[in-house]
Formats: C-alpha cells, sequence, structure tokens
C-alpha cells in the first residue's frame, strides 16, 4: 500500500469514528459515544491521530472555538502550552503517564461549560468553584 493510500485510509477510519460518535449522541447514547471512542483509540493509531476538539464537536455538537477553548484549558491545568489546542490529539489526551490526569482536565473543561434547558451551568463543583474565571 502506498503512503498516500495509507493517509487516506487513516483519514477515512477518523471521518468513520466521528460519525459514530455523533450518531450516538443524536441518539442520546452518551454513556457510549466517548468510552467506546476511546477504548478503540487504544488500539488503533489512526484515531489515536484525533484531535480533542473534533471529537468534541462530535460528542456535543459545540462550536469549534469552545471545543478548542476546552483543549486549550485542559492543557494549561495540565502544565503544557495552551498554544498547541488546536493540535493536541487523543494520543496526548490518553497518554497513560498522566494517569488520566488530562482526560480528567479535558472533561471537566468540557463539563464546567455546559448548559441546563434554563441557560444556566448545567455542572457545579461543591463549594467555591475555583473555575469561575474560565466558564464561558
Amino acid at each position: 500500500m502506498s503512503g498516500v493510500q495509507a493517509a487516506r485510509d487513516a483519514g477515512l477510519v477518523r471521518a468513520e469514528a466521528l460519525v459514530a460518535v455523533r450518531a450516538k449522541a443524536e441518539r442520546g447514547d452518551f454513556t457510549h459515544a466517548l468510552s467506546d471512542l476511546l477504548r478503540d483509540a487504544l488500539g488503533s493509531r489512526p484515531l489515536l491521530r484525533l484531535h480533542i476538539w473534533r471529537v468534541e464537536q462530535a460528542a456535543f455538537d459545540n462550536r469549534t472555538a469552545t471545543c478548542k477553548r476546552h483543549a486549550r484549558i485542559a492543557a494549561e491545568w495540565c502544565g503544557v502550552d495552551g498554544a498547541r489546542a488546536g493540535s493536541l490529539t487523543l494520543a496526548w489526551l490518553l497518554d497513560e503517564r498522566t494517569g488520566g490526569a488530562r482526560l480528567a482536565a479535558w472533561l471537566l473543561a468540557i463539563s464546567l461549560d455546559m448548559r441546563d434547558a434554563h441557560g444556566g451551568h448545567a455542572f457545579r463543583l461543591s463549594g467555591p468553584d475555583p473555575f469561575a474565571h474560565v466558564r464561558s
């Protein structure tokens, strides 16, 4: 297989994975939308190259700017330059050397911005909110 064909095949794997995440999210199957992708990514080099902002966009239908902001916040919380937010991948997110800290930071950044049906924040930490300054 040529390098061009391999790149095309990898792109197709990533596109199909994002479509599957979006389809599960639209059906309300949020339990599996992300978890299935993350599980599958651990054994797939093409999936590990997915940008995390694209994964969030597929799972939660957020705007690109919002998704990249969540990636930047997670990166900064993990001591990584936030300027790289648009290029962070599932490989970075799932790096086992971090013990899940990057994944937890990314999910927390997303959850702190989620809105309920009335426009209020759907998720609040108990006690003082140390993240109030990063909420949209």
